[in-house]
């Protein structure tokens, strides 16, 4: 699937605030729709504003990539 990046600030408030936008050429023709919805994450269940509320939260923990693998390797029964 191809993507199409949208730099201007200002269209992409306008189609992330409208819900349904047909995406039209210079002569009106319809040549996409898009529909805007926030994202989520269903395997974890967790929405774009949530992770970034946790990802500013200054309580949050944070852990280093060694401090999660000594962590799983605990779990695993000292790892491989």
């Amino acid at each position: 699937m191809k993507q199409v990046r949208i730099l201007d600030s200002e269209l992409l408030n306008q189609l992330q605030s409208n819900g349904l936008v047909d995406v039209v050429d210079a002569t009106g023709r319809v040549i996409g729709r898009v529909e805007y919805k926030a994202m989520t994450y269903p395997e974890i269940g967790l929405t774009d504003e949530e992770l970034q509320r946790r990802l500013h939260d200054p309580n949050a923990k944070w852990y280093t990539a060694e401090e999660v693998m000594t962590r799983l390797k605990g779990h695993l029964g000292g790892g491989r």
